[in-house]
């Protein structure tokens, strides 16, 4: 039986469905299409995050119209929803409704790519405004743009807020991955920016959290919220420990001696990764830090930290 594995109709649009094959398929419905990728999940941990941006295409489509044909036509072909997909926007709805009915990768990308042929052009004018109302609340790609006065974040080269510093922490994890593992300089420089930039994403996002939050969550200060993050995300405190002292060199407040940062120097795989060591722990850094992205990804849409506008990850819609 296939298994709804994550969704969302708020932070972004789309849903990961494992099918009976134990393949994993991901939809994204968006402004500008829909897109639908096959999730590598079985070929480690870097492979399995980079394949949810690179892996390969399924179905991908921009045209409002032959979306809405391909919507309508999925809904007439998988007439019967499945109890577990109960999703309000209509287009996401019939297409994980069919991928859901489908025991492989190559069915969806044939029953994706060929459903649209196989039912009359859609000619009801009442629902073709209804699909195209679903892909205007499809707002998860690119972020609505703010007007200058909305913007908070002053002397940023334009950045927003702490979504657009998620953004940034995303793209210098990519660049971590893609980097040379014999290119040891820019492992150091990227490990540096992503623990950096993980951690500084509590001073935006301070700025960003309501004052009922803060006093739901009992902070009063940037301070009072900084610790209650470190004690919600084991990450964040590694983080902590290792953004301010590379930042300022040397850690003055509150520094942990059993935490340290240092690059492997093992053989093979083992060489030249970004490792944190906590104790008689090593952690690798990257997860450290996808782990410290996820934390902040559902801190953002389990608290409604943006309630005008979902939290977008960077990618492909």
């Amino acid at each position: 039986m296939p298994k709804l594995l994550r969704s969302s109709e708020t932070a972004g649009c789309g849903a990961t469905i494992e099918l009976d094959s134990r393949e994993v398929v991901y939809v994204s419905i968006a402004q500008i299409g829909v897109l639908v990728r096959l999730w590598d999940m079985k070929g480690g941990l870097i492979k399995t995050l980079l394949s949810n941006f690179f892996g390969p295409k399924l179905y991908n489509e921009s045209s409002v119209y032959k979306n809405a044909q391909t919507a309508r036509a999925l809904s007439m072909m998988f007439p019967e929803q499945a109890p577990y997909l109960q999703f309000k926007n209509p287009v996401l709805a019939a297409f994980a409704n069919a991928i859901w009915h489908c025991s492989s990768v190559a069915e969806v990308c044939v029953v994706l790519n060929e459903a649209a042929a196989k039912i009359p052009q859609l000619d009801d004018a009442a629902e073709m405004a209804a699909l195209q109302e679903a892909f205007d609340a499809a707002k998860n790609w690119p972020p609505t743009a703010m007007a200058p006065s909305e913007q908070k974040a002053q002397k940023s080269f334009e950045l927003r807020d702490s979504r657009d510093i998620l953004e940034k922490l995303q793209w210098e994890l990519s660049n971590l991955f893609s980097r040379q593992r014999h290119d040891i300089k820019v492992c150091q420089y990227h490990a540096f920016n992503c623990a950096v930039t993980a951690w500084h994403a509590t001073d935006w996002l301070w700025q960003d959290i309501s004052q009922g939050l803060r006093s739901e969550l009992q902070v009063r200060s940037l301070q009072d919220f900084q610790d209650y993050v470190r004690k919600a995300c084991p990450e964040l405190n590694l983080c902590h420990q290792i953004a301010n002292g590379s930042k300022h060199c040397l850690l003055e407040r509150n520094p942990d001696p059993t935490i340290s940062a240092v690059i492997s120097d093992g053989e093979g795989y083992d060489y030249g990764n970004p490792v944190i060591v906590e104790g008689d722990t090593r952690h690798m850094a990257d997860k450290v830090f996808y782990d410290a992205l996820f934390w902040f990804q559902a801190f953002v849409r389990d608290r409604n930290v943006f309630s005008d506008e979902p939290f977008v990850p960077m990618g492909d819609p």
